[in-house]
């Protein structure tokens, strides 16, 4: 917490030593303090820390660090670096906290990740897409959800639709764009998403469907 208070570079060091203490409250504090005043040079410091835990607690003490990590776009542009190297785990953690971090200003390299062989991976990023796409990402949203094989990856993929319909407000808007990925259809379980997604377009030309 001095340190913390300090603020300067060799504060900063100091603080990102303990990341690896042997003790738990001693992390802790080191993750809550960095998470003050670290910047950009700090997250290649949070994302070793992340790879190395195995505490789901602790992971989500560091995914807060990093969400509220000061810098702005130096600090995004560091994780979404960090993103392309990062395991599996960690690469969930990172999604999340661009996500928050950037909101809607993430979704390039969310859509980039739905398409991750790993299928953890691309339901972190429909997970995250769901909150953060706008209405005029719906289509690209779908055209995703229609290329997408893995059951449980497509499972998510249809909640993030379900969740971009609820943000519009018109229903033959959202019926057209349900309709046009429905037509690109090619195997009985992508049209079977999309049938699934017309009762929340909610108008005549849907139920006709």
């Amino acid at each position: 917490d001095s340190l913390a208070t300090r603020g300067d570079p060799a504060a900063r060091a100091a603080i990102s030593m303990s990341l690896t203490a042997p003790d738990a409250g001693v992390r802790r504090a080191a993750m809550l303090a960095l998470g003050r005043v670290g910047d950009a040079s700090s997250v290649a410091v949070f994302a070793r820390a992340l790879a190395k835990s195995a505490d789901p607690e602790e992971r989500r003490a560091l995914e807060s660090a990093l969400i509220g990590l000061p810098g702005g776009a130096a600090v995004d542009k560091t994780v979404a670096g960090e993103l392309k190297s990062a395991s599996s785990n960690s690469r969930v953690c990172l999604i999340t906290v661009l996500a928050r971090r950037q909101g809607p200003g993430a979704n390039a390299l969310l859509f980039e990740e739905t398409r991750s062989a790993d299928p953890v991976v691309a339901k972190a990023a429909f997970r995250a897409l769901g909150r953060t796409a706008a209405t005029t990402d719906l289509p690209a949203v779908l055209r995703t959800l229609v290329d997408t094989r893995d059951a449980s990856v497509r499972a998510e993929a249809e909640s993030a639709a379900v969740q971009v319909l609820g943000k519009m407000d018109d229903a033959s808007s959202r019926t057209a764009a349900v309709l046009d990925a429905l037509r690109r259809t090619q195997t009985p379980d992508t049209t079977s998403s999309m049938l699934g997604l017309l009762p929340r377009c909610g108008d005549a030309q849907a139920l006709a469907v």
